[in-house]
């Protein structure tokens, strides 16, 4: 739903996983997972304090439960980066954008799908200066 743009609908979806893996009470990681896609779902539909906060919430999570270098931290930093774009901060954006990167290239080496996705996204980031100057 979310990749086809449906972004009430996947919101739905995401938040009836996320109270099932609490309800069930799985693994950390599993509920911080659910939280960053209700993250990005909220990013799509512009509600970004909400947004932030569980994007917050699954990164603190991740770091919590899997350490401060593991490659699953990338992706609640990826959508960090995502939100401080959205907002126009685009320093904000690169600095997220640029730890996940390195989290990548550190565990999974630079010819990974994964690190090469996250080194094109922050090239394409550090490539925006007009954007730069009016970065909050």
């Amino acid at each position: 739903l979310y990749r086809l743009g449906l972004y009430e609908q996947a919101l739905e979806e995401h938040t009836k996983a996320l109270e099932l893996r609490v309800s069930n009470h799985l693994q950390k990681p599993d509920i911080a997972a659910s939280l960053n896609w209700i993250g990005n779902d909220l990013i799509c539909l512009g509600r970004m304090p909400e947004a932030k906060q569980k994007l917050e919430e699954s990164l603190n999570i991740r770091k919590q439960f899997l350490g401060e270098r593991h490659p699953d931290l990338a992706w609640a930093l990826i959508s960090l980066s995502t939100w401080y774009e959205e907002q126009g901060n685009l320093s904000g954006a690169i600095r997220f954008m640029q730890e996940a990167y390195d989290i990548r290239k550190e565990q999974l080496r630079s010819e990974h799908p994964y690190t090469i996705a996250a080194k094109q996204r922050l090239d394409k980031l550090m490539s925006e200066p007009e954007k730069a100057e009016h970065s909050i």
